[in-house]
């Protein structure tokens, strides 16, 4: 295991190695795992067959909230002796510190007046120097006692040693007048650096010496005595001088009544053991024991008792002349029995597998055993002795024996070599790994960053296997980002040869040796320490694993470039890029030269300029002088005018030495965006032709310069969301039932796949991994009763609506991973309970979708919509009696209801329990549709866009269920007209059902779609373009990219078949604040809800704005997403305090890309206000406005905003911020030069440029106005600069 600890939404990746027990061959054979979660639930299982001999892998990813604590990875065997094996990981979040800390102590402390030394060892994984404040904290069992705390300092090399002094008395505790011995000395370490503000930890555990009592054995003596054996160790190193222990003893019956009490003084010779024997009287099983050392100036007791017991009537014994033996020795063992002269029957087991048996015969009541220790017998083997009492016949046979397990020492496996070149690694340099096993082995590797082995739990495997019994599967993990349970098989052997690694990262690859044993990788990895560990699985050699993780030591060079700046700025904010140089080397550099690359995307601003610099002219800041081990920062102003990517590159150089480094960033526009979209279904199967204007204008608020179009042409009409089943919706998705937007669409759009034969390689793969991440993250909404709720355990109650919802979701779901039955079953006991005499279902919770339920028919709306649940998938738990009591009540109702989404919900339900009202409630839906030339679909009279698609999903499911497939083409074409430009709708409901509706209708309709053959010319104003579509092309997508929107979008088409034109506008607007309405009917056109901001802080060093929504009328759930100003964060202990300040409905608190997102699950007109508090990460002046935005999540249109003017930050010069490291500022360092950026730092910054951009994921969402731009690290070494000064 490569590390024990993973923060949510990493991957977590196994390995399974299986060997014959008996031979540890590597063999092939049938994998059946579990993973479950802290709670105990299911949450993945996989049962396959092994491909390749020995080793199977697979991967499950940790969803962004996967729930913290332990987690389980079970191997179940059935065999005659049931059994299973169970690796523990644990999740948190954690970050990992700047600063990598490497402690070397002794392997144990004495107790006696001494003095030991730990090395410590610091680096910065940003190449900064050390030079920091340490301290290091004692705690003795982990409780700070006495004398706790040590300063130290870190030099710029940062190595130091530390002595610390122990005495008797800071290792003894004192109690009722006894004295106790602590068993271990934890060292704590925590080191910072003011200035750079790196900071680091590391803790490490020393045992104390001491001794342990055990219980060897025990036998009654003539009935009338038990004679209890234990043993007496040495815990510790062994190294310290011979001590004196007084064990006092004394016998206790099941009523703790003691008597005999006895002691012994032993002296005690460093890695000896000492057997010792006490009698106590018949009917006193229990042997109490305590240690009391004595030293040179005090007696103190050993904290811990030891209690033994017996079985009462152990008639045989087994005593070892030692504990572990080595191979080539023989083991003798002292058999004694309460009978005398009789044959006893021995047996020698290793890995569960007897290996030797026979029979010894006793002179008088004792014996001797021999056995012969062998290679066999590794790593531990078990000596039984047995014989058996009674008439000898099958009737009434009883057995009585002893047994004793011991350790074979030594390898217990073949070893497997690592070595890599150079042997000093420095930044950026190539490392060649080469691993040494036998010839055409299969070897698996993996490169851990070494922070993760703090805690590393060694379960990797390893030369040291503590069980006789074989456990024949080991696990690992790793955080390589792949999906997933029931995955595609990962192809072994064919792993990539290269690797670059950035801190916090692993790497994971399998490949075979070649003809002389030799398997190589090459990585390139940041500064920092690095851990590669190797094992092999030979056909003859078996599994050969390397002794211990090999340490790759990265270190920066003696000049070493350092660049902050923000990730993400504003057009036409000014913005500040530290570059700090750090020279390492043992003598001062002097006139250090620090470049940037002017541009005209990032203007340099020169300060007390009137305007900024010549954009083709680069500039130099001279340092005059970097002190030996010392470092200095120098700051440039940089002014991004342009949308898009960009990197901000620098270089320092002096004499023959050379550094570059760049840095991503992401430029924005002002004002929000938004993303308009156009489908348009054309449809040549009747009429040959086709024509169609689309008016694409963008809205009149609309921010200059910020326009995008992309025009997709879909042969294949589930393409666009499929491709976007990550992102369906641009809302965001935090509660129990947005949740399930990553779920609940995605088992749909996998159906259809499947019957298209398109549910397969890395799409397969993708939506698994989504749909287990969305199943892990349902489960954190879940109640102790089973049941289901918004926001889970902050709600007071479950929700009957929202655990009908995530019951329909996870029935469907079980079709393609697995669901904890356990979790399915109490959800179903818990909705029947809410089951009323007259058959309607109570919600004893709220439902933040206030719509669904029809306004006053809630509860046969509610009704329908539990027993859709129940009845999609066919729910065994649901009685005829439940079931009918349901029906007949909705069937009661149906006369009376009005309401268009109502009755929609009621018929469907009606359908699926074959009601014979089903065809009087589609009579009464199908009177109330809408029909245009092509469309066809359900407007609710009050109701929003998005719940006209809901009611015209459940239509298209009906008419579907009706076999009315030609009838049901027109809602189709309308549903997908509504398509949003990522594939899904405007919220999580609508979303749902549509693409549940619309892939039910392609995977009815996939077998007799005809293939387009078309020519299809797309005018875009002035711009044109045509396109071919074909039945040999028909797979293939055209897309369209423009720089801008067009005012209209004209589509012509000729030819035969059906295909989407999809067209996705994206620009920014500035939000225009709408006044609410005052009626208190909620319309769709009115905004009904308001929001304001004030800023109640504003500094450069913090702002706090107070946020208050509110609604004339009550609303359902309602969300509130608040603009991070540039240049400044919002902390975890800003949001805890948010979280905990007790405003009314609000529910939850979470960042999501540059914006803080508020959940109520309800506005109207009382006092909601919350304060929000930003801290500066960053500096960043002229900043500009950013806005709050209060939006109702079911009827997305009704929205409203405010702007925030953070006027400290739009105020302040760039001097305000930089001080002496910006040219030009009072008590500058620096001075400022015009120079000609060096040509070598194009190519450098290209090629990492490229490199970094296939690991960092770019947003199908993102538009002009939204970009992230390229970041790249690159350093060069014994380049002459030949630019002149």
């Amino acid at each position: 295991m490569d590390k024990d600890e993973y923060s949510p939404g990493e991957t977590v990746k196994i390995r399974v190695i299986a060997l014959d027990s008996d031979t540890l061959l590597p063999v092939t054979g049938s994998i059946e795992l579990t993973i479950k979660d802290p709670d105990g639930t299911v949450v993945a299982t996989w049962k396959e067959s092994m491909t390749t001999k020995g080793l199977w892998s697979t991967e499950y990813p940790l969803g962004d909230e996967a729930k913290e604590g332990q987690w389980r990875l079970i191997k179940q065997k059935s065999d005659e002796n049931y059994y299973y094996l169970q690796q523990v990981f644990n999740v948190r979040q954690q970050e990992l510190p700047d600063l990598e800390l490497m402690v070397s102590t002794p392997v144990s402390i004495s107790c006696e007046n001494s003095t030991f030394t730990v090395s410590i060892e610091a680096r910065s994984i940003t190449g900064r120097t050390v030079n920091s404040n340490g301290t290091v904290e004692m705690l003795w069992d982990g409780y700070a006692q006495g004398k706790t705390m040590t300063s130290f300092v870190l030099p710029a090399s940062g190595k130091t040693n530390l002595s610390i002094a122990v005495s008797e008395q800071d290792c003894r505790m004192q109690n009722w007048g006894q004295w106790y011995t602590y068993s271990s000395l934890q060292l704590r370490f925590r080191i910072s650096n003011a200035v750079s503000g790196i900071n680091g930890t590391a803790v490490a555990a020393i045992p104390v010496d001491s001794f342990s009592l055990s219980l060897s054995s025990y036998m009654t003596i003539n009935s009338t005595r038990v004679a209890f054996y234990f043993t007496l160790d040495p815990q510790g190193s062994g190294q310290h001088p011979p001590a004196r222990v007084n064990i006092t003893t004394d016998c206790q019956n099941y009523s703790y009544i003691a008597t005999s009490f006895q002691s012994e003084l032993v002296d005690i010779v460093p890695g000896s053991s000492y057997v010792m024997k006490r009698e106590c009287p018949f009917g006193y099983h229990i042997l109490h024991a305590t240690k009391e050392y004595i030293g040179q100036n005090r007696r103190w007791k050993d904290p811990t008792d030891n209690w033994l017991y017996d079985a009462e009537y152990q008639q045989l014994w087994l005593v070892p002349s030692g504990s572990e033996f080595p191979v080539g020795a023989t083991a003798t063992f002292a058999v004694m029995s309460q009978e005398a002269n009789i044959t006893v029957m021995f047996e020698v087991a290793t890995r569960g597998k007897p290996v030797q048996t026979g029979t010894l015969r006793l002179t008088g009541n004792n014996g001797t055993l021999s056995i012969p220790i062998t290679e066999q017998l590794k790593p531990t083997f078990t000596v039984t002795v047995i014989r058996t009492a009674g008439n000898g016949g099958a009737q009434g046979v009883a057995y009585i024996g002893s047994e004793v397990q011991l350790r074979v020492t030594g390898d217990y496996f073949n070893k497997v070599n690592i070595t890599y070149s150079p042997s000093k690694v420095f930044e950026n340099d190539d490392v060649l790994v080469r691993v040494q096993g036998p010839p055409n082995s299969l070897v698996a590797i993996s490169v851990v960053d070494h922070r993760f082995l703090f805690n590393f739990n060694g379960s990797s495997v390893s030369n040291h296997i503590d069980t006789d019994t074989w456990l024949d599967l080991y696990f690992g993990q790793n955080t390589a980002r792949k999906p997933i349970e029931q995955r595609r098989k990962r192809a072994i052997e064919t792993g990539p040869t290269n690797a670059s690694l950035t801190n916090g990262e692993t790497f994971w690859v399998e490949k075979r040796t070649d003809a002389t044993g030799i398997a190589t990788i090459t990585l390139r990895l940041s500064l920092g320490w690095w851990g590669v560990y190797a094992y092999a699985l030979s056909d003859t050699s078996g599994l050969c694993v390397a002794n211990t993780w090999s340490i790759i030591t990265v270190e920066p060079r003696d000049l070493h470039l350092s660049l902050q700046a923000p990730t993400r700025v504003v057009r036409g904010e000014t913005f500040l890029a530290h570059v700090t140089v750090v020279n390492r080397a043992k003598q001062p550099a002097n006139n250090v030269r620090v470049m940037i690359k002017n541009s005209t995307d990032l203007l340099l601003t020169l300060v007390n300029a009137s305007s900024p610099s010549d954009p083709t002219k680069d500039f130099a800041l001279l340092i005059n002088t970097i002190p030996a081990e010392s470092e200095v920062t120098v700051s440039f102003p940089l002014k991004p005018v342009h949308l898009g990517l960009f990197d901000i590159v620098v270089a320092a150089f002096y004499d023959t030495w050379t550094a570059f480094s760049d840095q991503l960033i992401r430029v924005i526009a002002e004002g929000v965006p938004v993303s308009p979209s156009y489908s348009v279904m054309v449809d040549l199967r009747v009429n040959s032709t086709f024509n169609q204007v689309v008016n694409t204008t963008m809205a009149d608020n609309a921010v200059s310069d910020t326009g995008s179009t992309t025009i997709t042409i879909y042969t294949e009409m589930l393409r666009a969301s499929v491709d976007g089943l990550d992102k369906l919706i641009t809302m965001p998705s935090g509660c129990g039932e947005q949740n399930l937007i990553l779920l609940t669409p995605t088992i749909f759009v996998s159906k259809y796949l499947q019957t298209t034969n398109q549910f397969q390689g890395d799409l397969r793969d993708r939506a698994l991994s989504y749909m287990l991440i969305g199943y892990q993250r349902e489960l954190n909404y879940r109640h102790s009763d089973g049941s289901f709720s918004a926001f889970g355990d902050s709600d007071a109650s479950g929700s009957t609506w929202l655990t009908a919802f995530a019951l329909r979701s996870f029935r469907h779901a079980s079709e393609f991973i697995t669901i904890d039955d356990n979790v399915m079953t109490i959800a179903e006991n818990w909705l029947l309970s809410q089951q009323q005499g007259d058959g309607h279902f109570n919600e004893p919770g709220r439902v933040i979708h206030v719509d669904m339920q029809g306004g006053v028919n809630s509860q046969e709306t509610m009704t329908a919509f539990v027993l859709i649940a129940f009845l999609e998938k066919n729910a065994s738990s649901l009685q005829p009696a439940n079931k009918a009591s349901a029906v007949a009540f909705i069937e009661q109702r149906l006369p009376s209801v009005t309401d268009m989404g109502a009755l929609a919900i009621i018929t469907y339900a009606l359908h699926l329990a074959n009601s014979a009202k089903a065809n009087d409630a589609f009579t009464k839906l199908n009177a109330l549709r809408t029909t245009t030339v092509k469309d066809t679909y359900w407007q609710p009279a009050t109701g929003s866009t998005s719940r006209a698609i809901e009611t015209t999903s459940y239509a298209l499911i009906i008419y579907l269920r009706r076999n009315l497939d030609l009838d049901a083409f027109p809602i189709a074409s309308w549903l997908l007209s509504k398509r949003n430009s990522l594939g899904g709708y405007q919220s999580t409901q609508d979303t749902v059902l549509a693409l549940q509706a619309l892939a039910e209708y392609f995977k009815r309709t996939s077998g007799s779609a005809q293939a387009p053959s078309a020519t299809v010319t797309i005018t875009a104003d002035a711009n044109q373009t045509t396109y071919t579509l074909t039945p040999a092309t028909a797979n293939a997508t055209r897309q369209w990219k423009l720089p801008f929107v067009p005012k209209s979008v004209g589509i012509v088409a000729s030819g035969s078949g059906m295909f989407i034109v999809q067209i996705s506008t994206n620009y920014n607007v500035i939000p225009v604040t709408t006044a609410p309405s005052t009626g208190r009917r909620r319309r769709a056109a009115e905004a009904t809800i308001s929001v304001a901001a004030t800023l109640v802080t504003d500094t450069l060093a913090a702002l706090a704005v107070n946020v208050c929504p509110r609604s004339t009328s009550v609303t359902g759930m309602a969300i509130v997403q608040i603009d991070v100003p540039s240049g400044y964060e919002v902390t975890q202990a800003a949001i805890d305090r948010l979280k905990s300040a007790n405003v009314l409905n609000l529910k939850r608190v979470e960042l999501n890309d540059g914006q803080l997102v508020l959940y109520y699950d309800s506005l109207y007109t009382a006092n909601y206000c919350a304060t929000v508090e930003f801290n500066r990460a960053s500096d960043v002046v002229g900043t500009k406005a950013v806005f709050v935005r209060v939006t109702d999540y079911y009827s997305p249109e009704v929205t409203n905003s405010a702007r925030v003017e953070p006027k400290a930050a739009q105020k302040a010069s760039v001097c305000d911020l930089c001080g002496s490291s910006c040219s030009g500022c009072q008590n500058s360092v620096v001075s400022v030069v015009e120079a000609t950026f060096p040509a070598a730092s194009t190519t450098v910054a290209a090629t990492t440029a490229t490199a970094r951009s296939t690991t960092r994921p770019v947003s199908s969402s993102s538009t002009a106005s939204c970009h992230w731009l390229s970041i790249s690290v690159a350093f060069l070494v014994g380049h002459q600069m030949a630019a002149a000064f």
